[in-house]
């Protein structure tokens, strides 16, 4: 496996008519999975080198129950037995990406709130909180088919190395997830003060020297629509699962899917 971070750069290891409203993408198109598989045996018969693109949070790994976790542990060390019993009766498909829905929904408000929201913060971006993710359904099944195929892999993460890294690996290691073998890179940010977008337009040079970007998975719309951007001849693929508010709207064309399931 190659593990890289940026700045600085460090390498270890039929048309509708055109006045009709096109028509919304269904939430879900599962055969857009098989079609990036196709596609990357098509370039290595080729004689080229593939290059698949995955984000971490929301995407390979649902996050969901981290922030349920550390909610709890927080309710239970401080003796919020009240916000205890609500957190424990929250489903985890209910949990929100906002950590604020998520106190309003277990009627945690003022001095409680802010208790809870530093708990979070302080233990929810650490190598012990990457561990408690668990992957998205077929997530990990997907990724080694995509590796068999003759792809390299791309674990392109908003998380940074310094407190991340570490957990992160052991993550996907835990879950079966292709890592440290060669043909899997994984790129992190080099300090938790860059953006997330602007980390992941820089990191442009080091994927683009892997080979040839036929496809992308992310679940924020912004990068989505930077990597339809830098890689337009890719599959750029959304994953409708959670991201953050007030994010831009996606073109028809973006294909998207829920989970990584195979038709």
């Amino acid at each position: 496996m190659r593990t890289v971070h940026l700045l600085p750069l460090w390498l270890c290891l039929a048309c509708a008519p055109a006045l009709a409203q096109s028509p919304r993408p269904p939430r879900h198109d599962p055969q857009v999975l098989d079609r990036v598989l196709d596609r990357v045996r098509e370039v290595v018969k080729a004689g080229g080198r593939p290059v698949v693109v995955f984000d971490l949070d929301s995407t390979l790994f649902d996050n969901r129950y981290r922030t349920w976790r550390l909610l709890l542990e927080w309710a239970e060390r401080t003796g919020a037995q009240g916000a205890a019993a609500r957190i424990r009766a929250l489903p985890l498909e209910e949990v929100r990406y906002s950590l604020d829905e998520n106190l309003k929904r277990i009627e945690v408000s003022g001095e409680e709130a802010e208790s809870a929201r530093r708990y979070w913060l302080d233990h929810f971006f650490t190598d012990r909180g990457a561990t408690l993710d668990r992957p998205e359904a077929g997530a990990v099944a997907y990724v080694r088919a995509v590796r068999r195929a003759g792809a390299v892999v791309v674990y392109l993460t908003g998380r940074d190395a310094p407190r991340m890294a570490g957990g992160t690996v052991t993550s996907l290691r835990r879950w079966g997830f292709p890592v440290g073998i060669p043909g899997v890179v994984l790129l992190l940010k080099p300090e938790k003060s860059m953006e997330d977008l602007a980390f992941k337009t820089q990191a442009r040079e080091a994927i683009d020297a892997l080979g040839q970007v036929v496809a992308t998975f992310d679940n924020q719309p912004e990068n989505t629509l930077l990597f339809a951007k830098t890689w337009p001849k890719a599959t750029n693929v959304w994953l409708d699962t959670n991201h953050s508010p007030g994010a831009p709207e996606l073109p028809p064309a973006i294909p998207r899917v829920r989970n990584f399931r195979r038709p």
